[in-house]
């Protein structure tokens, strides 16, 4: 057996890329959903900013955190009220 072969075989555990929790009755509309979401941490934003140091310049960074915040959220929120 390959080397190659034998990595596809090892198994991964589970993990969580983020965590989201949400009130959809804080805001109402559209404008309001940033105050919807009362927790948010994702594995990707962690290791960006162990990597980068995460100054408080890097609006850019804070920028792309939230927009991938509202992203989730809001595929969630989609979720939720499709199920319904």
């Amino acid at each position: 057996m390959s080397v190659k072969d034998q990595t596809s075989l090892e198994v991964r555990p589970a993990q969580l890329s983020f965590l989201a929790i949400f009130n959809p009755s804080l805001g109402s509309d559209d404008e309001a959903f940033r105050d919807q979401i009362v927790f948010y941490s994702s594995r990707a934003a962690r290791l960006r900013k162990a990597r980068k140091g995460y100054d408080a310049d890097a609006s850019g960074s804070q920028d792309e955190d939230e927009n991938e915040r509202l992203r989730q959220v809001g595929l969630a929120q989609g979720m939720v009220d499709f199920a319904k």
